[in-house]
């Protein structure tokens, strides 16, 4: 798709990108070229469909996480293992395996390398009450994740096209769920489905 930018040496993906947070904001360059903005977010939101992928978003409300729990789990801790999660049970409705890449943030790197090899050998912590049983805890086998990597997302279109997923969906939630989003259906396309169901699948709001 031809966009007609200014000044692009290189194709996406291949050392350059266009931040979402640039398209969201519509500053500078793009403020005074509406259209092209408009068909850039709608070309990156619309290639999980387009192309047979599948994409999850993870929604944390910061300050009611920090708030609701004496000793909170870092935010993005949380996101994570729930990004993990969501992912095993698409793997599983395959019957495939996958290696899972990382936009890579130098003051994270760590704690992401942690809490993966955490998620793959020991898996995900459960807990939940049934009226049945009562309270229930156990773990959550994430055993079709095999490898975890950190990448740069200037040499990943699938990075970047993840970075618009994360950022649209933030303002999406942030903007308080505005009916007259014509974007957020484009998003909401690619989103995985359980029987039909989005909440709880593609998306999970927490807490």
């Amino acid at each position: 798709m031809g966009l007609g930018l200014e000044k692009v040496d290189h194709p996406l993906g291949h050392g350059f990108e266009i931040k979402a947070k640039e398209i969201a904001k519509g500053s500078g360059w793009w403020k005074h070229n509406e259209e092209k903005r408009n068909s850039l977010r709608e070309l990156m939101l619309s290639f999980p469909k387009q192309y047979g992928g599948t994409s999850f978003l993870v929604i944390i409300d910061k300050k009611r996480h920090i708030n609701q729990y004496a000793v909170p789990i870092p935010p993005h801790e949380v996101a994570f293992q729930y990004m993990f999660e969501r992912l095993q049970w698409k793997l599983m409705e395959l019957k495939d395996e996958a290696i899972c890449v990382y936009d890579q943030t130098k003051f994270l790197d760590d704690d992401l390398h942690k809490a993966s090899v955490g998620l793959m050998r020991d898996g995900s912590p459960v807990q939940y009450w049934s009226e049945f049983y009562g309270y229930v805890s156990g773990k959550f086998k994430i055993d079709l994740i095999k490898e975890f990597y950190l990448g740069k997302s200037d040499n990943s279109i699938g990075l970047q096209v993840a970075d618009y997923i994360a950022t649209f969906g933030y303002q999406y939630f942030r903007g308080g769920k505005p009916n007259n989003c014509g974007w957020w259906q484009t998003l909401v396309d690619g989103l995985y489905t359980n029987d039909g169901k989005l909440d709880g699948h593609g998306i999970k709001v927490f807490p």
